[in-house]
């Protein structure tokens, strides 16, 4: 994890999944830390388990479907935490059909929209970027 800025009420990080052996958990383990410096103990468990589940899902949906994620970059700014995740392909996530999600998935986008005040996708020649932002007062 590259630690980007730090100050009391900010913080942010990127972190290079390219290549990494699990990225869901390599990505996961660096917003822990991000938030324990950011928050310390004093925060509410629900909302660090909030962040990691949104991490987790955005990693692992761009391991599944694309090439596999490239980079992770969080920032917190209060009250705000964003993710930003980094891929090669240029396909915008579409939320799956509730009747199609099962025992394989689909699940992912329907948590994220429901835990974010913000879920947007931006592409690039490169590919794409899909950030999320989360409440974290």
């Amino acid at each position: 994890m590259k630690l980007l800025t730090s100050c009391r009420h900010a913080l942010s990080c990127a972190v290079d999944l390219q290549g990494a052996p699990y990225p869901p958990r390599r990505a996961r383990h660096a917003v822990q830390e991000l938030l324990a410096r950011a928050w310390g103990c004093s925060t509410e468990p629900e909302r660090v388990e909030t962040a990691l589940l949104v991490v987790s899902e955005l990693v692992t949906n761009a391991c599944r479907h694309t090439p596999g994620p490239l980079e992770m970059r969080v920032s917190w700014d209060t009250p705000f935490l964003t993710i930003e995740v980094d891929d090669l392909s240029q396909m915008v996530p579409t939320v799956t059909p509730a009747a199609s999600c099962g025992a394989h998935g689909g699940y992912g986008l329907h948590l994220i929209d429901e835990l974010a005040v913000h879920r947007s996708t931006e592409i690039s020649p490169q590919g794409k970027t899909v950030q999320v932002i989360l409440r974290t007062d």
